[in-house]
């Protein structure tokens, strides 16, 4: 059990940025979604933030891929 413990802190450790990457992603998402932007009038009044909200749901698939590839390797 200690050995499974001192691997797992080794590995958060080694992958702390990736992490926080992935955990800053998915916090914006979630954000997103509860404040009502993604159907909601507040963020369908400017493009950017639209274009934005698209690139962050496209980004989560892909951050999670590479953080497990990571783990893996």
């Amino acid at each position: 059990m200690q050995q499974a413990l001192h691997i797992l802190r080794k590995d958060i450790r080694c992958l702390s940025y990736e992490i926080l990457v992935c955990l800053a992603i998915t916090s914006g998402l979630v954000w997103a979604h509860l404040s009502g932007g993604v159907q909601g009038e507040v963020f369908y009044s400017s493009a950017m933030l639209t274009v934005l909200l698209a690139s962050i749901s496209f980004l989560l698939p892909v951050s999670w891929w590479y953080l497990t590839s990571r783990l893996v390797h």
